[in-house]
């Protein structure tokens, strides 16, 4: 992705293998295997135990095109470049002399050798990053096809062809020791026997398997699986003189080489070619992979030798199509396979496979159905019934899915025999609506499967998408006609009709906001309203089909994909694009999750799902609106002031924290709460002889404590010192209340109250000082601004100076026109308060 400000990227899902062999090494301190895996770009870690991810590398420039483990490094093969990673570090070694891409590696002692397409073999050294030697071989007589190195043959390394003839080199001396004649079929495999030294396991492309001794040049044992090329040969290492084959149908076959024969086969153990065939060392456990996007660990624990799935890691084998978040961590996805899985954001142990969709999955020979073309899911009601609706391409019959049992349920019987166009399921979960070819949209029932009506008459083609909106009491659907259908739900009636400029492509509502998100086949969007039934928003901009549309939690953003590779996000408020970002391959369906913190994305040619993070919640991001080419509209000044007052008729708020003025009249409970307790004293101790009064009559001498402060009284001068009393007097004058107001705010809350309490007078004297504030709180009340601050500081005064103002009739009248002055500022808030309120209850009661 590029360009994106809003997005980026946060992990893939569904990704576990592809057609590069796996490799397989034991970790000493952690005392367990290890497999490693390419996707693509990158390369996976699982452990053998549990399939548990444990590392993923950072992607590549390229897709990834042969794997060798070798010690503690990791060496990936990208095109004709050749990088050693170290475990768990991003630092690594980098070989670069190839020409051709590298298909094969292979480990020799301190050095490795890789072969590219053209045949080149080099020998590199470990230590200095060089190349040690290099070998050429004519494709045309000798193209190298497989490779290994016999167990105890000091450099010595055997090359299979696709001529069908083997030759043993040594390649400390750059000599061919001996050359193989072969059996005239291309060499596909070679494999090195678990427990015999010389013997070396071959597989051609007609089928046929040979464990051939090397050493005497004679062929020990030859089998033949009918299911084509090899493509996989493996040995186990347990004391079990059992061998297993893979073939590009998917089948393993398991022999046993005393006896010579046959022992189990394992059908359709992939859906495509198995190309990574390994055996744990010392453990009856087997590790395959496929191009299917498949990763098994096989045990070999059945009575008649042959092996059983003890854990798997499994994905689409084909594109992704459809994805739709079912709840915030969940998301389901459909793919060209026509399989479905549950994928979680959070961790891939959650990930569930949800099976394949199929005519009848109680026959023995399960029918695959037609590739999805739409999903709805709503999980509502998912603990209870269906929470799925699946529509497939060229198909009448769709299906109904339950997440919560993840498996395929039921299909639909057909409406006639029109082809199911688009699909989608009431929020309450209770209703489904399917829109066929022929113009019909069909409602049932989601737990009976009942038929509960349908809408025709007015489409003269095919309904192309559909939307209920939050009630459940709209139902819009669009057509190829260029219609737009607002329904009744329960009384089946055309409520209003739209034309818009071009067919319909599909149909996206936000509940909460009632917008509907309308792509036409002119290559642009308009935002429908459903309160007010008309057209809100046009947003033209992409160059091709429009392929998704989503909208964000709060219904700000609709985000849209297109076929020119680009995702689109508009502002609705501004009606303009705030974001755009390109893409290698085009975004075929996208979705927001419920509290808008990831967007699922699929994308042409790819088996899993891009989860993209939304920046915007962790980090501030300034959005400018944008063209059509993504290019910025002018310069925005982003140091703009907003006015102090918008107009005189409202009511400003100021930019203090709450902690300024909340909790003015709770300062004593505070003080009270906060004051500071003094650590317990010991108690002195009496003396052994206690003084005495020398006298007739005998009384004891007490000692006066020298803890005792002094009696003399300090006089608390309770004058302002910050010149507020000044402050309140020129206020009055100027008939502003403004420097007032800046003054306050610069104080702190025990300041606040400090000052407030230091207007009192002296005893005996008028209080000016009283009668100034009041004065200039009914400026501040009349000028409309700093509301909250007025109310609160006003409140404090009165619980301060309540028995001063009692006592003085000046004091009771100029509170009374602060009162008369607060009593219009609240007035005019709660007539537009009640206007407000009136408008809003007139709109629910006139459309509902």
């Amino acid at each position: 992705m590029n360009g994106s400000k809003i997005f980026e990227n946060y992990r893939a899902l569904g990704y576990y293998t592809n057609h590069v062999p796996l490799q397989i090494f034991y970790h000493e301190r952690l005392k367990e295997n290890f497999i490693v895996t390419s996707v693509g770009k990158s390369y996976h870690i699982y452990n053998a135990s549990k399939l548990g991810i444990s590392r993923v590398s950072d992607p590549q420039d390229d897709d990834i095109s042969c794997l060798l483990v070798s010690g503690n490094r990791i060496y990936v093969a990208v095109k004709n470049n050749i990088k050693g990673y170290e475990r768990n570090k991003q630092d690594f070694l980098e070989f670069q002399k190839h020409e051709r891409v590298v298909h094969l590696m292979i480990t020799l002692g301190k050095h490795f050798i890789s072969i590219d397409k053209g045949s080149t073999v080099i020998v590199w050294s470990i230590e200095s990053q060089e190349p040690y030697l290099e070998m050429n071989f004519n494709n045309e007589t000798f193209e190298i096809s497989a490779v290994v190195h016999p167990m105890t043959y000091v450099n010595k390394v055997l090359f299979g062809s696709a001529q069908g003839t083997l030759q043993l080199w040594n390649v400390k001396s750059n000599k061919m020791l001996y050359e193989f004649s072969g059996w005239g079929h291309a060499v596909t495999v070679l494999k090195q026997a678990a427990s015999a030294i010389h013997v070396i396991g071959i597989g051609l492309a007609n089928g046929s398997i040979y464990i051939h001794d090397i050493q005497m040049n004679e062929t020990v044992v030859k089998l033949t699986q009918d299911w084509g090329p090899v493509t996989g040969l493996a040995f186990r290492t347990d004391n079990a003189p059992v061998m297993i084959s893979a073939s590009t149908q998917g089948h393993l076959a398991i022999w046993n080489l005393e006896e010579r024969r046959l022992i189990s086969q394992v059908r359709n153990a992939h859906d495509a070619s198995v190309t990574g065939l390994e055996c744990i060392e010392q453990e009856s456990l087997m590790v395959t992979s496929s191009s299917d996007n498949n990763l098994k660990v096989w045990i070999f624990d059945q009575s008649d030798g042959g092996a059983r799935i003890l854990h798997r890691r499994q994905g689409h084998s084909a594109p992704v199509s459809h994805v739709r978040f079912y709840d915030d961590t969940n998301l389901v996805s459909a793919g060209q396979d026509s399989g479905m899985f549950l994928f979680s954001v959070d961790h891939d142990r959650h990930n569930k496979s949800m099976g394949k969709a199929v005519w009848n999955k109680k026959a023995e020979v399960k029918r695959i159905m037609p590739s999805f073309s739409q999903i709805s899911c709503e999980g509502r009601r998912g603990s209870d019934w269906d929470d799925i609706l699946a529509i497939h391409k060229a198909n009448a019959t769709a299906t109904l899915w339950s997440c919560k049992r993840s498996t395929l349920t039921n299909h639909l019987a057909p409406h006639k025999k029109s082809h199911a166009i688009s699909c989608a399921i009431s929020p309450c979960g209770n209703f489904g609506f399917i829109g066929y070819q022929d113009g019909v949209v069909q409602c049932f029932n989601m737990q009976s499967r009942i038929a509960r009506g349908q809408f025709q008459g007015v489409h003269n083609g095919s309904v192309r998408g559909l939307a209920v909106d939050g009630l459940t009491r709209l139902l819009v659907s669009g057509g190829a006609d260029s219609k737009l259908v607002i329904w009744h739900i329960k009384s089946k009636k055309v409520i209003t009709v739209l034309k818009m400029a071009a067919s319909v492509a599909r149909l996206r509502l936000h509940e909460d906001s009632a917008m509907v998100a309308v792509a036409l086949d002119d290559f642009s969007i308009n935002i429908v309203d459903l309160e007010t039934r008309r057209i809100v928003r046009k947003f033209p901009g992409h160059e091709d089909r429009v392929m998704d549309m989503t909208f964000n939690s709060s219904g700000k953003w609709l985000i849209t994909s297109s076929m020119d590779c680009t995702v689109c996000t508009w502002d609705l408020l501004t009606g303009s694009l705030v974001d755009k970002l390109t893409v290698d391959q085009a975004v075929t369906s996208l979705d927001m999750s419920p509290q808008g913190q990831f967007l699922a994305v699929s994308m042409i040619g790819e088996p899993g799902v891009f989860i993209w993070s939304n920046r915007t919640l962790y980090m501030h991001v300034p959005l400018k609106a944008l063209t059509v080419e993504g290019e910025e509209l002018g310069d925005i000044d982003d140091n703009f002031e907003t006015a102090e007052q918008l107009a005189n008729e409202l009511v400003t708020l100021s930019l203090q924290p709450e902690s300024r003025w909340a909790n003015l009249l709770k300062l004593d409970i505070i003080k009270y709460r906060n004051r500071l307790r003094a650590p317990p004293k010991l108690a002195k101790s009496a003396p052994f002889f206690l003084p005495t009064i020398p006298g007739l009559v005998p009384a004891f001498a007490v000692t006066k404590s020298t803890d005792g402060l002094s009696t003399n009284e300090t006089k608390i001068n309770f004058s302002s010192s910050s010149g507020l009393d000044k402050v309140l007097i020129d206020c009055i004058e100027s008939g502003d209340s403004t420097e007032y107001l800046s003054l306050m705010k610069t104080f702190g809350v025990a300041t606040i109250e400090s000052e407030i309490r230091c207007l009192e007078p002296e005893p005996g004297a008028f209080p000016d000082l009283l009668l100034a504030f009041l004065k200039v709180t009914r400026l501040a009340l009349a000028a409309h601004k700093d509301y909250e601050l007025v109310q609160s500081y006003l409140s404090l005064f009165l619980k301060i100076h309540n028995k001063e103002l009692m006592e003085h009739k000046e004091l009771l009248e100029e509170l009374q026109e602060v009162e008369s002055a607060a009593a219009d500022s609240w007035r005019r808030l709660d007539t537009l308060f009640n206007k407000g309120r009136c408008l809003v209850s007139y709109q629910r009661s006139a459309i509902l």
